[in-house]
């Protein structure tokens, strides 16, 4: 009996060592999981973020997994400050269910992250780009974000279920989905097509009426001082006419009197001829500075009709009618149908209709094409909505009864 004992003994103490041993080694779990994919020229980054409650005591073992085949570029620590300082993390890999899980020991930080170079990411199509983003989480997890990085030129063509636009680092927005509740297993997608527009460079519209109003007065400004500078020459070359021909008694010329002064003299001469009402000639200088002011004032008027002429209107080319409204980073694009109201004309009324989206937080220029009934929609989805724009549009009488598709591919932003 006694050895038995002994040996029940033994079993308890080797159990009593070996299960808070197995319960230390159990993967802490992240309160939240961020997927970001930044594409580049030379093919996507993946960066899968996890962040631990902070309840979890330091250090702790975590796992991490990413689409199995991804080649690691970096596994490691974020402290929040200079990305030099961040510390890499030695890991171990195993490949599971399609995925590679990554585990290894949080020591410095509540933040883990693995940038990974996967494949097949991102696949030009001819309207454009299609970005299919899956990851698959190997445990259970309260909140999952995928964010996709892109240039605010970009449009959406193809919205994706569930995500939407948010703010980015300046000159990029990103595109995103959230999923709470995420179960071990179930993949997590954002899929969906757009175009870079433009330029996939940061970029801030300046509105077209702004621009003409700069040109026109630096136009302006070129004609006033081609003005200033002729009246200035004849005005000169006139007193000094009157300055040689009418020399009064008693102030002879000498080189050192001052030009002004000689000036002064001038003037005072030709006043006296004109109130003695002498020749004509000596009329010449008063002629011609009303003649330039005459002509100066009519520059201006001209200017200032032009400016108030064109300012707020649209631009029209063919069969294109286009505002820019506002100096807003547009991020969507939204193709609205109209249609023509007997005894309308959509040509004539399109100042009318592309003006009522002045009133519109976000919206930053339209195109309106007129053959085909369409208006085009330049807009910061974050500011406002095609419900917005369909609002202000409504008591023009000329919104479709249907609702259009949004984003239309073949006519992206301006």
């Amino acid at each position: 009996m006694k050895l038995v004992s002994r040996w029940a003994a033994l079993a308890v103490l080797a159990l009593s060592l070996v299960l808070p041993a197995a319960a230390l080694a159990a993967p802490a779990t992240f309160s939240s999981v961020e997927v970001a994919v930044h594409p580049e020229q030379t093919g996507a980054v993946m960066i899968v973020s996890g962040t631990l409650a902070e309840d979890v005591a330091l250090p702790a073992e975590v796992e991490l997994a990413v689409p199995a085949g991804a080649r690691l570029q970096w596994a490691g620590e974020i402290l929040g400050g200079s990305p030099d300082a961040d510390p890499s993390v030695d890991y171990k890999v195993e490949t599971r269910d399609g995925l590679d899980v990554y585990s290894f020991s949080m020591k410095s930080s509540r933040t883990a992250q693995l940038e990974i170079l996967p494949s097949d990411l991102v696949t030009t199509t001819p309207t454009g780009m299609l970005a299919d983003v899956t990851w698959t989480p190997s445990t259970d997890l309260p909140r999952v974000t995928v964010n996709y990085l892109l240039p605010q030129t970009a449009s959406v063509l193809t919205p994706a279920d569930g995500a939407e636009m948010s703010a980015g680092p300046e000159g990029y927005s990103y595109y995103v989905r959230t999923v709470d509740n995420a179960k071990a297993g179930e993949p997590i997608s954002l899929k969906f097509g757009y175009s870079l527009g433009a330029a996939a460079a940061p970029t801030t519209t300046t509105p077209k009426s702004n621009n003409d109003s700069i040109v026109l007065v630096a136009i302006l400004g070129a004609v006033l001082l081609a003005f200033a500078g002729l009246a200035v020459g004849v005005v000169r070359k006139a007193q000094a006419k009157a300055a040689a021909s009418e020399q009064p008694a008693g102030k002879p010329h000498t080189a050192r009197m001052p030009k002004l002064e000689a000036l002064a003299e001038a003037d005072e001469v030709e006043a006296e001829s004109v109130d003695e009402a002498e020749p004509a000639g000596t009329h010449a200088r008063p002629r011609t500075q009303i003649y330039l002011l005459v002509g100066v004032l009519v520059v201006i008027g001209l200017a200032a009709g032009l400016a108030l002429g064109s300012g707020g209107k649209a631009s029209v080319i063919g069969d294109v009618a286009t505002l820019q409204i506002a100096s807003v980073d547009t991020c969507t694009t939204s193709n609205i149908a109209l249609k023509t109201p007997e005894g309308a004309d959509l040509a004539k009324d399109a100042n009318d209709i592309l003006g009522r989206l002045k009133s519109v937080t976000g919206v930053g220029n339209a195109s309106l094409y007129i053959k085909e009934s369409r208006l085009e929609v330049a807009y910061c989805d974050s500011n406002t909505s095609e419900e917005l724009i369909r609002a202000a549009l409504e008591p023009t009488g000329y919104l479709a009864d249907s609702a259009p598709a949004t984003g239309d591919p073949s006519a992206p932003a301006q």
